[in-house]
């Protein structure tokens, strides 16, 4: 059974083992698919690339809409993330266009950026109707959604690869929002910290590959569900997670939830590569982790 399962996801890798070359930058209107803003939105957010030298300005941008004959002048704020780490945006990378005045409900809005694009992900153009009511923002919590468990995660490869699967130990939380926020719930932006007993933080920036490295507009998993995971060999001490989250397009910063406790030495088992939690997993019985390592342990270094 085992070989026929490996022969299969053999087939389904195929072409996948080429050279990495990453070509898109994370840039432009990261929210463009959502199709309409609360009456208090500030402006649709827009992200410069990563490390980039262009100065933002208002000129670059043109907005029009259905109820006015002329374009309408625009205006940029500069809403924060609260956090700083060295992965995270640096200032005045990311944008909220808006007219001047600001928006009238019932208005369908479009808005277009002017300068090189070249090779950015996100659309230059967005264009969404301004609802009628504004959003109360409410309060957002995080919660441990999976228990840790040893699992051969895809992460960014060394060499030539873009990804491969290596040995973690991983735990999910995920953001709990507010109901009322569910036609704007895809424009939500989260970051999950994890803080150390010594009063360290870092990003849990989770990115599977060279070339999907973390971005605002994603978790790891849709929903707003994110992965922690570290060293499979070496989990370490318990650990504090805290999320930020937010709105930005009508919020100025994320907001920090509650903590969360991680410890990630309570997963089960003692193995720490493929051949090893397959075994494990066959003296289980557990079928459905046999399935998911056979096809995980043709990727790993």
């Amino acid at each position: 059974m085992m070989r026929v399962l490996a022969m299969l996801c053999a087939l389904l890798a195929v072409g996948n083992a080429s050279a990495c070359m990453c070509e898109r930058e994370s840039a432009g209107f990261i929210h463009a698919n959502l199709q309409r803003l609360p009456a208090n939105a500030r402006g649709a957010l827009f992200q410069l690339p990563p490390g980039s030298a262009i100065t933002l300005q208002a000129q670059a941008f043109t907005i029009v809409s259905d109820r006015h004959a002329k374009p309408l002048k625009a205006e940029l704020s500069w809403p924060t993330l609260g956090l700083a780490h060295p992965r995270l945006l640096s200032a005045r990378m990311l944008a909220r266009v808006g007219p001047v005045g600001g928006f009238q409900p019932g208005v369908r809005y479009t808005i277009t950026y002017h300068g090189n694009a070249s090779g950015w992900h996100h659309p230059v153009r967005a264009e969404f109707i301004v609802d009628a009511a504004p959003l109360k923002v409410g309060s957002y919590q995080l919660v441990l959604s999976d228990t840790p468990a040893r699992r051969l995660l895809a992460l960014p490869g060394e060499g030539s690869p873009c990804s491969t699967n290596q040995p973690a130990i991983v735990a999910a939380v995920t953001y709990r929002i507010p109901d009322h926020y569910a036609p704007y719930r895809s424009a939500m932006i989260y970051a999950s910290e994890i803080r150390g007993a010594d009063g360290s933080s870092r990003l849990a920036a989770y990115s599977p590959s060279i070339c999907a490295p973390w971005t605002l507009d994603a978790t790891a998993k849709s929903g707003g569900r994110d992965l922690l995971h570290t060293r499979c060999e070496q989990p370490g001490p318990p650990a504090t997670v805290r999320g930020h989250a937010g709105l930005l397009e009508v919020e100025d910063s994320l907001q920090a939830t509650n903590d969360v406790a991680v410890d990630f030495r309570q997963a089960p088992g003692q193995a720490c590569s493929g051949g090893s939690m397959l075994n494990e997993a066959f003296a289980n019985d557990d079928a459905a982790r046999v399935t998911e390592l056979v096809c995980a342990v043709d990727r790993e270094p």
